[in-house]
């Protein structure tokens, strides 16, 4: 029986551009293009001018484009370019099942390992598919975030297969290039929580470049630790703690290709933030649910236009809000839509600890209400009534999804 590194590597060096069903291909070249007008909108972000000023230091004698710039640099080095400007806004793809992250990162090292070959966009699409698929498979298999480690550690996997896969190496320079991008680059979950800073948006970028560097090590005959996963020391041993087992890859015993089970973000917010934000509109006219608390959910994911009656009045900690909703079994343990659409309620610590330090953020001094008629004091339906529970698609309240904590207010905007 093949190790998960020879089966993922027999698996990448033999998919090849005519394997990949029409429906497949088309939403690649959309993620792709989707993917390059992400990095051009977080070209200008702070980190995004430090990795190009960093790259511009160097040249290459197999140079890689940076998006935007049209400056070249080492393949490494453009790759985390390219990868920070187009994770940072946070606006590109998602995907989450037992762990969650941003497939389309990987796209950063593809169009680096095409571009080093000299290959056409087929072999591109068809690279972009492999890092899908490792991607998500490694994702359905286990839960990195609940033993502390961050996903970029699945991204540093497909990542490496992806690059080895646009720069055409065999199915045994694949497994290296594996085998040499997962053994050093075990990322730290604290990337995600705490202080947020710039390198939330830089994680998956290192771990693109770490893995075109790990597969151009591997394109020259250099070995790399195994069996990685199975290993005594290995990947199984030091870090899930236990083995699993993943499914097969898109095309292999019939399964689909999972690029068309992913969470794709239609206009510029947080992917958490989507099906929530595309559903605040609908529940202020649906029936089913009572009108205050639609126009409560609709006002959180609505950005600040004009002066809320008694904003000083509302709490700061969702928990002490009056809107707290009560769970099945009779405790407010489960967050209710606070009506406002203040984004320092968004971010509170989840220990009382952390609680006691955490800076109070005055009053936005300007918001409004889609429904002027329900004051922010409106009492909650009867009991009868049945619970309301907006939930995002990786399960959370979908209100009180975490987005990044930056100065940019939220671009959504709903109409009347």
């Amino acid at each position: 029986m093949p190790t998960i590194a020879e089966y993922v590597a027999n698996y990448s060096a033999g998919l090849h551009y005519r394997d990949l069903p029409a429906d497949t291909v088309h939403l690649l070249k959309r993620m792709i293009i989707d993917s390059i007008g992400c990095a051009i909108g977080g070209y200008a972000a702070e980190p995004s001018k430090i990795a190009r000023d960093l790259a511009g230091e160097v040249s290459s004698r197999r140079p890689v484009t940076i998006i935007g710039s049209g400056q070249a640099s080492s393949p490494d080095l453009a790759t985390f370019a390219n990868g920070v400007m187009l994770r940072y806004l946070d606006f590109n793809d998602g995907y989450t099942t037992l762990e969650s992250g941003h497939p389309s990162d990987s796209i950063a090292a593809t169009l680096a390992g095409a571009e080093m070959a000299g290959a056409g966009g087929r072999r591109l699409i068809t690279a972009t598919a492999v890092a899908y698929e490792a991607f998500c498979r490694f994702g359905d298999a286990f839960s990195l975030k609940y033993i502390g480690f961050d996903h970029v550690t699945n991204g540093a996997m497909a990542s490496a297969v992806g690059a080895a896969r646009a720069l055409g190496l065999s199915a045994a320079q694949t497994e290296q290039a594996l085998n040499l991008g997962l053994t050093p680059n075990l990322a730290l979950g604290q990337t995600r929580v705490g202080v947020l800073s710039h390198w939330k948006g830089c994680a998956y970028a290192n771990a693109s470049r770490n893995a075109v560097f790990a597969a151009m090590l591997a394109e020259r005959g250099l070995t790399g630790p195994a069996p990685v996963f199975e290993g005594e020391h290995g990947f199984f041993a030091a870090v899930t703690r236990e083995p699993y087992r993943l499914e097969p890859f898109g095309g292999d015993q019939g399964q689909p290709f999972k690029r068309a089970s992913k969470k794709r973000v239609f206009a510029p917010y947080g992917a958490a933030s989507a099906s929530a934000s595309q559903s605040a509109p609908k529940l202020r006219c649906s029936p089913a649910v009572p009108r205050n608390l639609c126009s409560n959910a609709a006002d959180a994911l609505t950005p600040v236009c004009a002066p809320l009656p008694n904003a000083a009045a509302i709490p700061q900690n969702p928990a002490a809000s009056p809107h707290a909703a009560q769970s099945p079994g009779g405790s407010s343990t489960v967050p209710a839509p606070i009506p406002t659409t203040r984004r320092d309620t968004l971010h509170q610590p989840k220990s009382a600890a952390a609680a006691a330090t955490f800076p109070t953020v005055p009053p936005a001094p300007a918001e409004r209400r889609l429904n002027p008629e329900h004051p922010p004091d409106a009492p909650l339906p009867p009991a009868a009534d049945p619970p309301y529970r907006p939930r995002s698609d990786a399960g959370a309240p979908a209100l009180f999804c975490r987005h990044r904590n930056r100065a940019a207010p939220f671009s959504v905007v709903f109409t009347d």
